[in-house]
């Protein structure tokens, strides 16, 4: 019983995690269309959550 509870505490992390790298995706994919960051670390951090958690 003990392994479900932390099976499941276990899969809402990584649930929010996933919801937290989608709504990064979109918020850098959106902002920048406006600003230029210039932030080679910031791009493959993008790159990286539209790959780990596609739409």
């Amino acid at each position: 019983m003990l392994y479900f509870k932390d099976a499941k505490k276990d899969k809402d992390r990584l649930d929010v995690f996933k919801k937290y790298l989608g709504t990064f995706t979109r918020f850098y994919e959106f902002m920048s269309q406006i600003v230029e960051y210039d932030d080679p670390a910031l791009e493959r951090l993008s790159l990286y959550a539209r790959i780990a958690a596609p739409n």
